[in-house]
């Protein structure tokens, strides 16, 4: 979702907090809203509203492909799946048409002009702020925080940063964890380190940081963390430094070879960058080209609202213990823990015994960090955790001819038709190969060629064709321009064994004689695969089984538009004609 929407800054999260205590007030599954954001009808409607915010129609698109879901048909019920009604949430408040703020009293503010008018500002901050407050986690863990205290850093923005190290530091209750911090300027400094890991004396240190106001010698501080971090440490835990930065570095030899020692001492890296002078690219050499390690904040006061962030990040670092061996650990009520294990073939056989309360674990291949919404399987004792097949894969490689044919007449509106372009985008992108060849035709009153067998253009090219597509309108002119994709397929030169296959597209009736045939004729005599999605409720299902040669099963598709517009539902289905219909 984050890639559809963006960061929210933990929005989400606190407005879950605010609005019903994350499901835990008495109201949240009885009233309209049954989702623990209070998303109730009205606002669920609003997302759905295409008429009055048509640009919804793209994302609708985009959550068809990697959900799966027609968000027009969804209703309150849906959104009792937690994935549903967070989507919902961004949907609104994406057509408010604002980003979302990154402090905690901005958010505030923006919450109650855009989500709850009725709301408390005051309220918001203050609950937000309690529940944050409380996070604390035991986890087994060797951090070492970096921090840049260069001249560029304004006085007040170093102590902003020292505020957040020491509230930090200050929400430590873990035995388990060991903890260093290195300043660094022209040179670097260890301020403390594992062994003086007594929390008042580390608070007492940060207070008394002195801002050394040099160069930026950001490599330094990163190889004195290894230098700290190289001695035998216990196992499992995990090594990982915090880089607070405001720019690039400007002492030789920049950030390497600090970072390639880091990499090989098996420490994790993140890095967040404050101000418009940070070096992107620099930041992301730091954490190891891992770009969810890299955040950027605009101003330094934004750290005080991303602790939170930060604390959980560290609490739900994962564990990567050796096959056999025993971890002796506690967690206290409601904690989580994360592992990682190197899966063999033969599987894993996982058991965990507790001594005190109770414990449900889940795991997952797909994520690493499973929960009761996303995991393979569950466990509160022992499971097997089946093995990976890592043998050897078959490959197949298809030849095949392709040719799209998407109706541009005057009843496609121009949010359809943008729709349908998408949709042959994905289909090309998915389907291109050395070995194959496109073709696509659109029509109205007469037919267009924007490209043919015979073009052999590059895949780049050939996007960039269909995005500068332009709609014909007119008459629907279908029987023209199947003829012409038999054209073009006899046209080309023919290569053996290779599939021929056409797909159309078509939101209504053929209006323009001869119709259909004899060009489907002329089709099927050729051997050319015919596939046809009729869309909407104005296609004459006989015409399109014409076209698809009577093959119901296999060939046909009808897409119901209930008076709404529904071609971006084409794109959801664009998998199902990849590995379905032409393969």
């Amino acid at each position: 979702m984050f890639k559809l929407f963006g960061d929210d800054s933990g929005f989400l999260y606190r407005l879950a907090c605010v609005e019903t205590n994350f499901g835990q007030n008495p109201h949240t599954f009885i009233n309209d809203s049954l989702n623990i954001w209070a998303i109730d009808s009205n606002k669920l409607a609003e997302t759905q509203n295409t008429v009055k915010h048509p640009n919804l129609l793209l994302i609708y698109y985009d959550l068809a492909d990697k959900y799966g879901v027609d968000w027009e048909l969804l209703n309150m019920t849906d959104l009792q799946t937690p994935l549903y009604a967070a989507i919902a949430v961004r949907l609104f408040i994406h057509i408010s048409g604002q980003s979302i703020p990154k402090t905690v009293e901005d958010q505030a503010q923006f919450w109650k002009q855009h989500y709850t008018t009725s709301g408390d500002v005051n309220k918001f901050v203050s609950q937000v702020y309690t529940n944050e407050d409380q996070l604390s986690c035991s986890a087994h863990i060797d951090l070492c925080v970096v921090l840049d205290g260069s001249g560029s850093i304004e006085s007040k923005d170093f102590q902003m940063a020292k505020d957040f190290i020491y509230n930090y530091t200050n929400s430590i209750t873990s035995e388990n964890g060991r903890f260093c911090l290195v300043l660094f300027s022209s040179n670097a400094q260890t301020i403390y380190n594992y062994s003086e890991n007594n929390k008042n004396q580390m608070l007492s240190k940060i207070e008394n940081l002195v801002q050394p106001a040099g160069s930026t010698n950001t490599s330094g501080g990163i190889q004195t963390v290894v230098d700290i971090m190289k001695p035998p440490r216990p196992h499992p835990r995990n090594k990982t430094m915090f880089v607070l930065t405001d720019g690039q570095s400007n002492s030789p030899p920049g950030v390497e070879p600090a970072v390639s020692n880091a990499r090989e001492a098996h420490i994790a890296s993140w890095v967040w960058g404050v101000g418009p002078n940070v070096n992107n690219t620099e930041l992301l050499e730091i954490a190891y080209n891992i770009k969810a390690n890299v955040k950027p904040l605009d101003q330094y006061k934004e750290l005080h609202s991303n602790l939170f962030e930060f604390k959980s990040t560290v609490c739900s670092l994962p564990l990567k213990p050796k096959i056999s061996e025993k971890i002796d650990d506690f967690t206290k009520k409601n904690e989580k823990r994360y592992f990682i294990f190197d899966l063999q073939n033969k599987g894993l056989n996982l058991t965990v015994q507790t001594t005190k309360g109770k414990l449900i674990g889940y795991y997952s291949f797909s994520t690493s960090k499973p929960s009761s919404a996303i995991h393979d399987d569950q466990f509160t004792d022992h499971i097997y955790i089946p093995g990976l097949n890592t043998g050897p894969t078959q490959v197949f490689v298809v030849m095949e001819d392709h040719c799209i044919i998407i109706d541009g007449s005057l009843s496609v509106t121009s949010n359809e038709f943008e729709s349908a372009k998408h949709f042959v985008i994905n289909v090309t992108k998915a389907l291109h190969s050395s070995d194959s060849r496109f073709c696509l035709i659109t029509y109205g009153d007469k037919v267009y060629d924007i490209y043919t067998l015979k073009d052999n253009i590059d895949l780049p090219t050939m996007l960039s064709m269909v995005e500068n597509m332009i709609q014909p309108e007119g008459n629907t002119n279908t029987g023209g321009a199947i003829q012409r994709a038999v054209d073009i397929f006899l046209e080309a030169s023919p290569k053996p064994n290779v599939a021929r296959h056409m797909l159309v597209l078509t939101d209504g009736q053929s209006n323009v004689p001869p119709g259909v045939e004899p060009a489907v004729s002329n089709a099927k005599h050729n051997n050319i695969n015919s596939l046809v999605w009729g869309i909407g409720t104005d296609t004459n299902q006989t015409e399109l089984l014409e076209i698809a040669y009577g093959f119901i099963p296999d060939y046909y598709r009808n897409t119901s538009r209930h008076n709404r517009p529904v071609f971006y539902t084409l794109n959801q289905k664009h998998k199902i004609f990849m590995k379905k219909d032409f393969r």
